[in-house]
């Protein structure tokens, strides 16, 4: 006689089989294509598995982007998953020799670039007091023109020095462009990614090491 526990685990057995049977065509498709063309990133058997190409759950094709993440310095290989034209997945190039196809949460969560809620889009100006949170959208005009007064004041008071820059990562060649700007300007009062990213960590390894290790030893090396 089977048990009541036995009869509900054969049951759920054979419902994933029969579910299985219905995807495996769809599987067994072919690789990903762009513009025509096979992508050389992904071998056959990782179509197989979940999270790839194809999901289990909702039964929705994918399409796979070659990329990589820009969420630190180490510029990790990835794979974008696009459904509908929506970015929906980040994955490790499972192809990749550096990351053996891994990839920290903080690439995973690089998807809240492109769709965090509370990601500025337009230009805000604070309308309380400092720390309130009030603030007022503002259009491109009225911010650059708004900016540009206040820039030429600072030069028409002798003091350019007083207007700090501060940047992401920036990618090509934006970033001699800017240097070039603030150097025509009159300032060389610029922050960037690494103020926030590393700054920590090369204060932490100067005042443990005396020294921050990722820096060359050009004085004792031969």
């Amino acid at each position: 006689m089977v048990s009541r526990r036995k009869f509900l685990e054969l049951g759920a057995a054979a419902a994933a089989l029969a579910s299985m049977a219905k995807v495996t065509p769809a599987l067994a498709a072919k690789p990903a294509t762009r513009n025509g063309t096979t992508l050389p990133f992904v071998r056959h058997e990782e179509f197989l598995m979940g999270g790839k190409d194809f999901s289990y759950l909702r039964g929705v094709e994918k399409k796979a982007l070659p990329s990589a993440c820009w969420q630190c310095v180490s510029r990790c290989p990835i794979i974008g998953y696009q459904e509908g034209g929506r970015l929906t997945k980040i994955e490790g190039q499972p192809n990749s020799i550096r990351s053996l196809g891994k990839i920290c949460s903080k690439s995973q969560a690089g998807i809240n670039q492109l769709y965090d809620p509370d990601r500025i889009l337009h230009p805000m100006r604070r309308v309380g007091q400092r720390g309130e949170g009030k603030w007022k959208r503002i259009s491109w005009d009225e911010a650059l023109g708004e900016l540009a007064g206040r820039m030429q004041k600072l030069r028409d008071d002798g003091t350019p020095e007083k207007f700090m820059f501060h940047y992401g990562r920036l990618q090509g060649g934006t970033s001699k462009l800017v240097h070039n700007f603030l150097a025509a300007y009159g300032t060389g009062t610029i922050g960037n990614h690494t103020s926030l990213c590393e700054g920590g960590k090369w204060t932490a390894q100067e005042l443990t090491w005396g020294g921050h290790y990722d820096n060359w030893d050009f004085d004792n090396t031969s």
